[in-house]
């Protein structure tokens, strides 16, 4: 069973023979976050659903431990959790994943860079996705100091979508990167949407990336959306295009609106955009 003062994050029906429930979890001690965790509860859904179930720590047990210049206490590990669908890969997110450098002339030396994993079929370790790694921190903040890349992400066909709130003062980006099994043909470019100065169509504290989804919106190719909730007060959400092996997508609409996150649905070829507006 679930231990008791458990938040259960993000639940998740992975289908497989038998199903695996793949709940996500921060466990709660004095009402503080302490330490997070992404386990795997595997049953045959639903016939024993209020029985026992096996618990598995992902992160231990399938990925890699913490190495010397990494902080994963408190990563929050499965804040995003999404899949290809019956058979494919699971991405699996851990936004306040930490790095940590030797040398810095800035007042901290620990960069929240956030990261996520691809997972097999059998949920065993695939690829890590870090597209904020190597990147400029000299600023901290102004920069690539805190990209906090997981927050949000899907999976669509051949392709990861990663939301990251934190570049250049919460400005925010989204990142699209091939997780093909096919590594010598697939495409190699890491694609991001326009976040740098006067580069990008929001200011600062917009934190696009909070929300991304992908879709063919307009009948001619995939274009990608994400939600950028402070941007101009109200919110808006930025769709996104882009050209085969050019890095920096090109923003092809935007929708204002009231604090806005968004998400897709796909039903009977019909492809809608939906979006939420908290109040």
């Amino acid at each position: 069973s679930i231990p008791n003062g458990t938040s259960v994050l993000n639940i998740f029906v992975f289908y497989r023979t038998p199903i695996l429930l793949v709940v996500n979890f921060v466990l709660v001690t004095s009402c503080a976050f302490r330490m997070s965790f992404t386990h795997v509860l595997t049953c045959n859904f639903p016939t024993d659903a209020d029985g026992d179930y096996e618990l598995t720590n992902i992160d231990n047990n399938h990925l890699r431990p913490p190495q010397k210049d990494e902080i994963k206490d408190g990563q929050w590990l499965g804040v995003t959790v999404r899949t290809q669908g019956q058979g494919g890969k699971v991405l699996v997110c851990a936004h306040r994943y930490i790095r940590t450098v030797s040398e810095c002339t800035l007042d901290t030396c620990r960069w929240g860079r956030g990261l996520c994993y691809t997972l097999t079929n059998e949920l065993d370790l695939d690829q890590v996705l870090e597209p904020c790694k190597g990147r400029p921190t000299e600023r901290g903040h102004e920069q690539y100091g805190y990209c906090q890349a997981g927050t949000s992400g899907m999976l669509l066909n051949d392709d990861a979508i990663v939301g990251a709130p934190g570049p250049y003062t919460w400005r925010g980006t989204v990142y699209v990167q091939s997780v093909s099994d096919n590594f010598l043909d697939r495409d190699q470019t890491m694609y991001y949407s326009p976040h740098i100065d006067d580069q990008t169509p929001i200011d600062k504290y917009s934190y696009l990336g909070m929300a991304v989804t992908a879709a063919d919106f307009f009948g001619n190719g995939i274009a990608y959306a994400a939600g950028a909730p402070r941007s101009d007060g109200t919110g808006q959400v930025i769709l996104f295009n882009r050209k085969l092996a050019v890095t920096m997508m090109t923003t092809q609409m935007v929708l204002s609106g009231d604090m806005y996150t968004i998400l897709d649905t796909n039903s009977r070829q019909l492809m809608l955009m939906e979006t939420s507006c908290p109040i």
